[in-house]
């Protein structure tokens, strides 16, 4: 029988996952020491590179997304589509979108750009896709179609949390 792991449960700590994902990689030619580096974006295009062009979907938390990174996926030829959920103390979000105070609780705002949407929802969430190119609202639940989206399709992003 296997005792139980009385140790601390590091697998939620980003730097436990970058480690992780250096690993897998195993590419210390382009993984410099260098920090500077953004070593997410680096991840999600190294992981990603076997089904480039394959005009797929991808879903991520606020850890990867980022405008300049879905920036890249989007051109060929990567050419998939980005939902995720963006911290709104990111340099990228619009100050229009994160002035709250003025705003009420269940409103919705968009921002679009050529291949970009973002959305402010409710006072806190704020989402980025370049799937979506109109703000939809779901009828039964109200929600923006974007969030709906990312909430059907974010059970990989839970799962690589609980790694």
């Amino acid at each position: 029988m296997l005792e139980r792991f009385r140790g601390e449960n590091f697998w939620g700590r980003p730097e436990t996952i970058r480690e992780l994902l250096k690993e897998l990689i195993k590419d210390e030619n382009f993984i410099s020491e260098d920090e500077s580096e953004n070593e997410d974006s680096y991840f999600v295009e190294e992981l990603s590179r076997s089904i480039q062009g394959s005009n797929r979907n991808m879903t991520m938390n606020n850890w990867f997304t980022s405008i300049l990174l879905d920036d890249k996926l989007v051109k060929i030829p990567m050419h998939f589509t980005v939902v995720g959920s963006i911290r709104e103390n990111k340099q990228e979000i619009l100050p229009e979108l994160l002035e709250l105070r003025s705003r009420s609780v269940g409103t919705s705002m968009y921002y679009f750009d050529q291949v970009k949407t973002l959305l402010s929802y409710k006072k806190c969430v704020f989402l980025l896709s370049t799937f979506h190119e109109k703000p939809n609202i779901n009828e039964e639940s109200g929600k923006p179609e974007i969030i709906e989206f990312y909430n059907a399709t974010k059970g990989a992003v839970d799962i690589l949390d609980q790694m």
